[in-house]
């Protein structure tokens, strides 16, 4: 759902297609923007349009929906009859790249509402401020943010550059009840799970 929420807060016309190739196959992101639930015109302007407006500077007949809905996650994908479903992937807060002022607070309700759309009970959650910049920081806020939640469960981001603060990091926030493990972005941190 996240085109849909940043078609809504920034409108359509201001997202440009990327795939991540050649180093990756370009049909997941192709995926992505043909099954939004976005209108055709908002998907053809992500698609080419925008570029060909910025890069060229054609205009297009396709124009981006003035207000989108106000929800853009729209009702239930699964109803109450199903399993319960646990995530234990999640993200809280702004990538570098988002714009998002508020971290902790913006990020648990965009999460809490696709919870809901997804029926999920649980969500193991770690801090996208924490993995990208300042682990301290990004556990901090979300472990106070969600201490009243419940249903969105914490885990402590470590940074295998410093271990002594990941261990105090650990120490600091595992006696409290609603955190449950630690988070490696092995990737970012371009340190690798064996090491």
């Amino acid at each position: 759902d996240s085109l849909e929420l940043i078609a809504s807060e920034v409108g359509s016309d201001r997202v440009l297609f990327g795939t991540s190739g050649p180093p990756f196959n370009a049909q997941a992101a192709l995926n992505l923007v043909m099954h939004t639930n976005l209108p055709l015109a908002d998907r053809r302007l992500m698609l080419g349009g925008n570029a060909l407006r910025l890069i060229e500077g054609r205009d297009t007949t396709d124009r981006a929906t003035p207000s989108l809905q106000p929800d853009p996650f729209g009702s239930p994908v699964r109803g109450p009859e199903t399993v319960p479903i646990i995530d234990i992937h999640a993200h809280n807060g702004a990538w570098p790249y988002a714009g998002a002022t508020d971290r902790a607070s913006h990020g648990l309700t965009t999460l809490q509402r696709l919870m809901s759309k997804y029926n999920i009970e649980q969500t193991l959650a770690s801090s996208a401020l924490g993995i990208t910049t300042d682990f301290r920081r990004g556990n901090r806020e979300l472990v106070e943010a969600s201490r009243t939640i419940g249903n969105i469960r914490p885990l402590v981001t470590i940074n295998p550059h410093d271990l002594a603060g990941s261990c105090e990091e650990m120490d600091r926030w595992y006696p409290e009840s609603h955190v449950v493990g630690a988070k490696l972005h092995t990737q970012l941190s371009r340190v690798g799970i064996g090491d």
